[in-house]
């Protein structure tokens, strides 16, 4: 039977800290206490195990078969010889046939989960303790999988999906971000369901979803974060909050919608606002800027959508109104959320 997704790449996890420990010298698990450090608000940050992933996840994508052969298989030299553990893995899993490219993929996935298996056996011991290789967090790895999945997509109009017809008639949209996105991943996770609960607010602003002020919301962003069974959440903000209040306020109330969700023990991500092309809304890119510098601050991921949209030949051309996108770019946008997700996905995957 052919092995799952997630059984894929918890056995590549166990490969990454192979090449770790070759790179290095040491075990990653060991140094667990060295590059995790605990914040005053009870999160986790990455460091020195940061830019050696970026590293390893380079060459994994560049050259994994040059990589898998370098590193030699573990056992007797009577019993698997000198060959590489990546392509002992293609052939465990049954993909001997497996394309470079597609194991570049799965590498690097891997490598992610090695990771975040890792940022799980810290974050649930909390004090210590270590030993054990690679073996071990793998098997915690494939033991913790979740079969469900459930992603909370928070923001404006353009995450709602609202689009205008040519008669300037508003309506939603089938084909919103959050459906194509739920598209997206779901067939890469298969056979883990992944639901995407779209949450969007024509009108919304970040001040509007923390007070629960706009007519839409039945409550407060805490009191509804309390019900949610989603353990990522994700926003789409800044249109509207850039007609109403300055960036210095937007940075205030975006960093207190991000610590709303890190106190109800979710995973933030953000995620920039398309550019608009209409008369008298105010110039995004302060607000997009106030994004970063957020996620910046409080070491999170972005979704990068403002900057890619505008390289786009004619990208006014995928507004129905010069603020609404049509479906090709929610298509695009969708996309692009979820090359940041699925990291995040594997994450809560493997979480206990």
């Amino acid at each position: 039977m052919k092995p799952s997704f997630l059984a894929r790449v918890a056995s590549v996890s166990a490969y990454a800290d192979q090449i770790y420990a070759t790179d290095t010298g040491t075990s990653p698990r060991a140094e667990r206490t060295t590059w995790l450090h605990r914040r005053a608000d009870g999160r986790f940050i990455w460091s020195r195990w940061q830019q050696s992933v970026a590293k390893i996840y380079e060459r994994a994508r560049s050259s994994p078969h040059e990589l898998a052969d370098a590193i030699p298989c573990g056992g007797t030299s009577e019993s698997r010889g000198h060959c590489g553990p990546g392509i002992r893995l293609v052939q465990s899993c049954g993909r001997s046939d497996l394309p470079r490219s597609e194991f570049g993929s799965l590498m690097a996935r891997g490598i992610i989960a090695s990771v975040l298996g890792m940022f799980v056996v810290a974050c649930s011991g909390c004090g210590g303790g270590g030993g054990g290789d690679g073996s071990a967090a793998s098997a915690q790895t494939a033991s913790s999988s979740r079969t469900n999945i459930a992603i909370d997509a928070e923001g404006d109009s353009t995450m709602y999906g609202l689009e205008k017809d040519v008669n300037g008639v508003a309506f939603q949209t089938a084909n919103s971000a959050p459906v194509v996105l739920q598209s997206v991943l779901s067939q890469e996770f298969t056979p883990t369901k992944i639901t995407v609960v779209n949450n969007g607010v024509p009108s919304a602003s970040v001040a509007d979803s923390l007070a629960g002020s706009n007519a839409y919301y039945a409550d407060s962003f805490e009191k509804r974060l309390a019900q949610m069974s989603s353990l990522i959440v994700f926003e789409n903000y800044g249109i509207n909050d850039a007609q109403r209040f300055t960036t210095d306020q937007f940075y205030a109330n975006l960093t207190t919608w991000v610590q709303r969700v890190l106190q109800a023990g979710k995973i933030p991500v953000l995620e920039e606002p398309n550019p608009v092309c209409r008369d008298g809304i105010p110039d995004l890119k302060p607000y997009v800027d106030v994004i970063n510098q957020v996620a910046y601050v409080q070491g999170l991921k972005v979704i990068k959508q403002y900057d890619y949209i505008l390289s786009l030949p004619n990208w006014q051309s995928m507004l129905t109104d010069c603020v609404h996108p049509n479906d090709a770019l929610y298509a695009i946008k969708a996309q692009r959320e979820a090359q940041v997700l699925n990291q995040v996905v594997l994450q809560v995957a493997i979480m206990p």
